[in-house]
Formats: C-alpha cells, structure tokens, sequence
C-alpha cells in the first residue's frame, strides 16, 4: 500500500505544479523583481527627477531680473546689435560691468541665442524678463521650460494672500481657574506668562501638542 503523503508534502507539490505550468517569461519577469518591505515608502512621481529645484530657477530669475534691470539701458543697444558671442561678451563688460561675472564665460552662448530667438519680445522691460526667466534654469533646464517654472512659482506667489498674520494666542486653562485665550502670551485673568520652558520639559511646543 503506497504511503500517504503528509500536508506540507503536499502543498509543496501543488505549489512546484503551478509554478512548472508558470510560462518561462513570467517566471523570470518575476525573478527579477526586486522584494521591497518598505510599507511606508511613497510612490514615485511621475515623470524624471527634477534635476534642480523650482525655488532656485524663480530665485536666479529674480536676481538676473535686478540686475539687467539696472543696466538695461546701457547695454540694450550693445547687446542686441550682438552678432557674435565675443560681441556679447564686450557688451556685457563694458555696459554692465558691475555684474558681468554674473555671465560671462558660461552664459554668454544663451544670451547670444535668446537674443536671436523668434519670441524675443519688442518691449524693454518684456525683454528683460525673457532673459532673467530663460537664464534662471539654464544649463539645468532649456529656456523654455525655466520660463514655465518661473511662471508658475510667480502664480503661486500672486494666489498668497497679500495679508499677515499681526497676533497669534494660545487657548491656556490657567491654576487661577481661567480657561480661554490668552492675552499677549498670558493669562487674561491674573496675567500668569505662558512658560515655554516648561512647555518643553513637559515634551509639549507652544502649541500645547
């Protein structure tokens, strides 16, 4: 009489079964995935990686945008009769001497090409602004695209409200008895200071949380 086979014998059979009807791709598009326990990890964004952030395109922007500003009517004539990096380059340190190294070597190829670019605006102060957002990505981002990152920071900025807060109090229940809002950091009844110190020890912040 052939011997029973006993349960783990047989889940292991069933198991090697499934895996041998298993097509020879699939197993291996299997094996080559990579086992993670990681519960807490975020999936990934779509897309690649900004290789530089938003807030440091707006604040180059921001900075070219002062500084052409300052020295744009010197240096409008000059560099926009440029045909040539070395004509740039002359415009920008006999014009605009004082922030020259701000450009010159690594950006005076991308003015060149900015300057000759269908979209250059007519206006002085558009132009301006087309330079400073195109150079604010650059060599990271193409002008294109650092110009919509600036567009969209300053968006953002202008959807802020323009107000501030002017005073913050806390709710504090006081041993005088007292329990609401405080007044200027105290309490409203007996005026006892609220102790950040002890706050602290206590393993709570300001807030009380």
């Amino acid at each position: 009489m052939p011997k029973r086979k006993s349960g783990p014998q047989k889940r292991k059979k069933m198991v090697d079964t499934h895996f041998a009807k298993t097509p020879k791709n699939e197993r291996r598009a299997r094996a080559s995935v990579p086992i993670v326990h990681d519960p807490f990890s975020r999936k990934k964004p779509r897309g690649r990686p900004p290789t530089i952030s938003a807030s440091t395109v707006i604040g180059r922007a921001d900075n070219c945008r002062y500084q052409l500003k300052q020295a744009w009517k010197q240096l409008e004539g000059p560099l926009l009769a440029a045909q040539s990096e070395d004509e740039v380059k002359a415009a920008l340190e006999s014009r605009a001497s004082a922030y020259a190294s701000s450009y010159v070597p690594h950006q005076v190829a991308d003015i060149l090409a900015l300057i000759h670019d269908k979209q250059f605006p007519k206006d002085s102060e558009a132009r301006v602004n087309f330079l400073a957002d195109s150079l604010g990505g650059r060599p990271n981002l193409t002008f294109r695209s650092s110009r919509d990152v600036c567009a969209r920071e300053r968006a953002k900025q202008r959807a802020k409200s323009p107000y501030q807060i002017l005073r913050h109090e806390y709710y504090v229940e006081c041993s005088c008895g007292y329990e609401g809002p405080a007044r200027d950091g105290a309490c409203r009844k007996c005026g006892a200071e609220i102790n950040l110190f002890q706050n602290m020890v206590w393993g709570t912040d300001a807030w009380g949380t």
